[in-house]
C-alpha cells in the first residue's frame, strides 16, 4: 500500500490470524486450483490497502493512490490485461487509483480433507433474518430436490 507521502507494507502479520479460517472457509472436494487461491489472496490485500491507506494523504483529500504487489502461488496466468483489469475493478469499487501487480512466493494452501458434499437441486444463502427463514419455509413445503441453505457464523 502506498501514498503520495509514505509508503507502508502490509505484511503477513495482518493476514495470517485469519488464515487457516480462511483455508477452511475455502475447502473444496478436491485441490483447488492454483488461480482461485490467488485471486483470494489478491482480494484480501486489495480489502486490507483499501481499509489501510488513509484518505487524508491523499492530494485531493479523498482519492488515494495505491500501488499493490501480491504474492501468488501461480504468476503465470496473471496477464497484463488481467491485472489492469483487476486494478479497474478496485478503482470503481473505491473510487481510488489503483496498481495491481503479482509477484511469485506465494504459499499454495494444502488439502484440507474435512467437508463432505450431497447432490443437492438448489442452494441459498440464508441469514436468518425473516426474509430467508420465510423463504426457506415456504422452499420446505415444495416437493422437488434437496436445497442447501448456506450461512455464516462469527462468535466473536
Amino acid at each position: 500500500m502506498s501514498t503520495d507521502r509514505k509508503r507502508e507494507t502490509i505484511g503477513w502479520p495482518l493476514l495470517e490470524h485469519a488464515d487457516e479460517r480462511l483455508q477452511k472457509l475455502a475447502e473444496v472436494p478436491q485441490d483447488r486450483p492454483d488461480w482461485a487461491q490467488d485471486l483470494l489472496q489478491i482480494a484480501r490485500a486489495v480489502y486490507l490497502a483499501d481499509k489501510l491507506s488513509l484518505r487524508e494523504y491523499a492530494v485531493d483529500g479523498w482519492t488515494r493512490r495505491i500501488d499493490l504487489s501480491v504474492e501468488v502461488v501461480d504468476p503465470s496466468v496473471w496477464s497484463p490485461p488481467t491485472l489492469r483489469l483487476l486494478s479497474r475493478l478496485a478503482e470503481t469499487l473505491s473510487a481510488d487509483q489503483w496498481t495491481i501487480n503479482i509477484r511469485a512466493g506465494g504459499q499454495r494452501w494444502p488439502q484440507q480433507g474435512r467437508t463432505t458434499y450431497a447432490e443437492v437441486g438448489e442452494v441459498a444463502l440464508f441469514s436468518g433474518g425473516l426474509d430467508s427463514t420465510a423463504w426457506a419455509a415456504e422452499r420446505a413445503k415444495v416437493a422437488a430436490d434437496p436445497l442447501l441453505l448456506v450461512s455464516y457464523f462469527e462468535p466473536q
